[in-house]
């Protein structure tokens, strides 16, 4: 009797490693991976399912379904990095059309922002902006915010933040910015937040209103500040700036020709999808 129970047993441990055995074989195959390619991950595999089986039989199979879903998880965030960099190269290349690839949007900011659709850029349903306006405005667009329910939100404010006198430092400005940036990912969970660096003043302008001396360090604290936030871009619109200021600002030495339109635009969506 204890030989033939013994005898059962060694086939039950045989079988359940026979299982084991496929199992692991079956996760190879689908995932793509070959032992030799990766030796270490299969050992690993193998050694923690072995010894989950151990504790419990039926624990096996929630462990493959568990790592497969991880495997489909990575192969899904993988394919998107890929659509992103060819997304990102095609713009570099001249190949998209830029206001074209404006989707599930929306843009917040001043008068700057207006320019958007007031230069029938991109639709005014989506471009929530006005003149004067600063980021403490940013909760009187919320409900229209949550009606259109954008996977992106760009921001474009900083001229009346930094000449209005709302905030004396820059640490107090970017208080309130984290403050801000928070309500719109409360408001639209998993959406991306777009924040533009603020475009500068010209000499001309910075002599009328010293207050806009104050925008390399408020854009400065609020770049920082981008780095610390999940799902959160900086935009560093300097250089552009740099190569077209002199060219494509108003008279006024603020506000922005319809030509520096599209190469802003496009340095906003080179960092949405390629970050």
């Amino acid at each position: 009797m204890n030989k033939s129970k013994n005898t059962l047993n060694n086939y039950s441990v045989l079988i359940l490693i026979f299982a084991i055995i496929l199992i692991v074989f079956l996760l190879i195959l689908i995932s793509g991976r070959s032992a030799k390619s990766k030796p270490e991950e299969t050992a690993e595999g193998i050694s923690f399912i072995s010894a989950e089986a151990k504790k419990d039989p039926q624990k096996v199979d929630v462990i493959v379904r568990e790592r497969e879903a991880e495997k489909q998880k990575a192969a899904a965030e993988e394919l998107r990095k890929k659509q992103a960099d060819e997304f990102v190269k095609s713009l570099e290349d001249g190949k998209e059309s830029v206001w074209g690839q404006f989707k599930d949007f929306v843009i917040m900011g001043d008068s700057r922002a207006v320019g958007f659709y007031y230069f029938k850029f991109l639709d005014k349903s989506r471009v929530f902006a006005g003149g004067g306006k600063t980021i403490r405005d940013i909760p009187s667009y919320m409900e229209d915010l949550k009606t259109v329910n954008p996977s992106y939100v760009y921001l474009c404010f900083g001229l009346n933040d930094t000449g209005i006198g709302h905030w004396k430092t820059a640490e107090e400005y970017v208080k309130e910015m984290d403050q801000r940036i928070d309500e719109i990912q409360k408001a639209i969970p998993g959406c991306k937040v777009i924040v533009n660096s603020i475009l500068p003043a010209t000499e001309e302008a910075l002599a009328k209103n010293p207050s806009w001396r104050k925008i390399p360090a408020f854009s400065s604290g609020v770049e920082k500040l981008c780095k610390t936030k999940e799902n959160v871009v900086f935009v560093n619109n300097d250089e552009l700036a740099k190569a077209f200021m002199s060219k494509y600002w108003q008279p006024d030495g603020v506000h922005l020709k319809p030509e520096f339109y599209p190469y802003w635009a496009k340095n906003m969506l080179l960092a949405a999808y390629g970050s």
